[in-house]
């Protein structure tokens, strides 16, 4: 099943019917937060939903094109819902790669734009932002 917006298509299996437009609608919510604060527009991506995991993770890959959310959450509680958090992490990647590749569209093109980057970047930076957004989003943009 997927759910198709202006800036992402949402895959997921049947057993996410329930829950995916909530997510869809923080997912849409979390991309214009983060494309205006790093003024860049970002390109539809396919975020697909994977379940049966062992593994509490996500990524985001550009060729192709695509982020992949594991839906098992963490055995470790923190009182926060699993995917809407880890959906704002791999979308602030999403952003964050659509900045640095800027007009380079082509998927060779950005994987050799990203290959430098990182050579002379270092590697905390790709997670800095991303690991450090929640806490930073006012209550008013939040989405519930």
């Amino acid at each position: 099943m997927q759910i198709d917006r202006e800036n992402f298509r949402l895959i997921f299996p049947e057993e996410f019917k329930d829950e995916a437009p909530a997510l869809a609608h923080k997912i849409d919510h979390y991309l214009q937060i983060s494309s205006q604060r790093l003024k860049v527009k970002p390109r539809k991506i396919s975020i697909i939903l994977q379940q049966h995991h062992v593994n509490q993770n996500g990524f985001v890959q550009l060729a192709p094109r695509k982020s992949e959310l594991f839906s098992t959450p963490s055995a470790i509680s923190d009182n926060q819902e699993w995917l809407p958090n880890l959906a704002l992490h791999e979308m602030q990647h999403v952003i964050q790669f659509d900045k640095l590749t800027g007009k380079i569209h082509q998927p060779f093109g950005e994987l050799l734009a990203l290959a430098f980057f990182g050579i002379h970047l270092p590697s905390w930076f790709y997670e800095a932002t991303p690991c450090c957004k929640k806490p930073y989003i006012p209550k008013e943009e939040e989405v519930v």
